[in-house]
């Protein structure tokens, strides 16, 4: 008799569980981005992935403060249980051409060759690296900002896992998880959201139509062999005001974590329901997210609590 095997997608494992537990607690009103990391990981796992390329490589768009860099350390706070265990790439510092030497160091003959040592070397490649997770997160923020030139690093990052140094060694990335932010096209998100061009008033981010407004914002910016190589690109929602009081939640128990680790008073912070009302009521804004809650939270609650300590 044949015997007929299904499978079922809804499976994930027990790694990948983990792993998704451990997101969902840090990361509020993204699951889309949860999904992204978590198959990734599965991927890795599994081994099912390419050799000759990095494990994944992921662009996450959307407005500022949704959470897309904070995602990422959350990321690594899960695998590694450090938040900062990835080479991250601030591309604002290599808006100029010649800032490219930062990164992969100057080439031989020039000034400065033996001098300027590469962020990209083997050795800082594998620092994170433990034998769970022999992989490595690497994170390019605001990938718009970075010059010609780096995205053409990039590319190749992306084709073939490797990059070449100025002083000629090649560095394998093969074994690692490249992710890029960008706030491309967030402009004309929030003009959405408010209402404008045409989409009368939509609430929440993650709609068809701003779906579509950050691909072609992607696609405008970057050239077709970027976007091509791109293993899935994740459009952040605008966080809704039952995300923003998820989010003082989270920043209230941060606080009191540090108010115990550097305090030897060690004060409980209690703080009444209709506070938090009035905090969440004055921090809530589309348009800048979780950015303005902090902001609040650190106004009204953290200064004032600095200076009675």
């Amino acid at each position: 008799m044949k015997v007929t095997r299904f499978l079922d997608t809804n499976l994930e494992s027990t790694r990948g569980k983990v792993i998704r537990e451990s997101l969902e607690n840090k990361i509020i009103g993204q699951p889309e981005a949860i999904d992204a990391l978590v198959s990734t990981s599965e991927k890795f796992h599994s081994q099912l992935f390419d050799n000759s390329r990095p494990i994944a490589s992921l662009l996450f768009l959307g407005p500022t403060g949704t959470g897309k860099t904070r995602t990422v350390e959350a990321y690594c706070e899960a695998l590694f249980s450090n938040a900062n265990a990835c080479i991250k790439i601030d591309c604002g510092e290599y808006q100029l051409d010649h800032e490219i030497t930062k990164l992969v160091g100057s080439p031989p003959g020039y000034l400065g060759h033996s001098a300027t040592a590469p962020r990209f070397n083997t050795e800082k490649v594998r620092e994170h690296w433990t034998e769970q997770y022999p992989l490595t997160v690497i994170l390019f923020d605001e990938i718009e900002k970075a010059s010609p030139d780096l995205q053409n690093i990039l590319l190749g990052i992306l084709d073939k896992g490797v990059i070449t140094t100025g002083r000629n060694e090649r560095v394998d990335l093969t074994k690692s998880i490249v992710v890029m932010t960008s706030n491309e096209g967030s402009a004309k998100m929030n003009q959405a959201l408010e209402g404008g061009m045409g989409f009368g008033g939509m609430t929440g981010a993650n709609t068809h139509e701003i779906n579509n407004i950050g691909l072609a914002a992607v696609r405008h910016k970057f050239s077709p062999e970027f976007v091509n190589r791109l293993d899935k690109i994740v459009t952040f929602n605008s966080l809704s005001k039952a995300n923003i009081t998820k989010v003082l939640f989270t920043e209230i128990h941060r606080l009191q974590d540090t108010i115990f680790q550097k305090t030897f008073a060690a004060p409980l912070l209690r703080i009444s329901n209709k506070a938090k009302e009035a905090l969440v009521a004055e921090g809530f804004d589309p348009k800048y997210n979780a950015r303005n809650i902090r902001r609040v939270l650190e106004h009204n609650i953290q200064e004032p609590l600095a200076g009675a300590i």
